[in-house]
């Protein structure tokens, strides 16, 4: 199987995939990226809840994405692709809440 992926847009990704009988498979990618907060998690499924301003979205996460990111009210930057209708994040890490000072936090407080 050959794979290739081309950037079509500032947050799209087009894949081509071609087995050795020459089948040609085109998949379109689209991918942004966030900050929010976690709402809740269910880690044994990898899902977790984000919350969206004044939506919930559900997110299924990526294997190679550390789980323990997602806590309960972290406030977290996060990359997600869309694949089957599934909201997939790819790439996550901690960030500080807007409006929230860490210089100023105790080390409990940052967790």
């Amino acid at each position: 199987m050959h794979y290739q992926l081309e950037q079509t847009t500032s947050d799209s990704i087009a894949m081509t995939m071609s087995d050795s009988s020459d089948n040609v498979i085109k998949e379109s990618v689209s991918s942004t990226t966030l900050n929010d907060t976690v709402i809740s998690t269910m880690v044994n499924h990898r899902m977790v809840t984000i919350d969206r301003e004044a939506d919930r979205v559900d997110f299924i996460v990526n294997e190679e994405v550390d789980m323990t990111l997602f806590s309960i009210n972290a406030y977290v930057m996060f990359t997600f692709e869309i694949r089957a209708g599934n909201f997939i994040i790819v790439s996550a890490m901690a960030m500080s809440a807007p409006g929230v000072d860490v210089n100023n936090m105790t080390n409990d407080e940052r967790k």
